[in-house]
């Protein structure tokens, strides 16, 4: 089954279950996405098995329904996320801060690395916000960062 295939059945299937009868905002539904990133963080530093396919990885799982979500999203608003997986796979192989060569180069600084934001920081205010992780507890609490 290719990508575009997988794209259309997983976005019928949610169609079927009712998901798209009161469609949220596209923010809501990215978040949403962000959100089964976050478990399947919560998987791999805890060493966890998923609730519901316990013979799998919970951050497995937490990964697939990450791919599930971006799949029906792009469904969704018409994106072609296999020709633009393609075509990315293809732009990266050309840039030269991919190759194996240059990725082995020690860098001046790597704090900006921890910021995703950095590279545009006024054009996008939201990105400002990152979770910290506090004395070991399982909540990550947002915070601002200030400018």
């Amino acid at each position: 089954m290719s990508i575009k295939e997988l794209q259309q059945r997983i976005h019928q299937q949610n169609i079927d279950a009712g998901w798209w009868e009161n469609p949220h905002e596209k923010g809501t539904l990215l978040c949403l996405i962000h959100s089964e990133i976050s478990e399947a963080m919560e998987g791999e530093r805890k060493n966890l098995m998923d609730d519901h396919l316990p013979h799998r990885k919970m951050a497995e799982v937490e990964l697939a329904d990450a791919v599930i979500r971006i799949l029906d999203y792009a469904h969704a608003f018409g994106y072609d996320i296999e020709g633009a997986i393609a075509e990315k796979l293809d732009y990266n192989r050309q840039r030269t801060d991919h190759k194996k060569e240059n990725r082995s180069q020690p860098k001046a600084s790597s704090s900006d690395e921890c910021h995703p934001w950095h590279h545009n920081r006024r054009a996008n205010p939201l990105a400002r916000r990152i979770y910290l992780h506090r004395g070991g507890l399982d909540l990550f609490r947002p915070i601002t960062v200030a400018k």
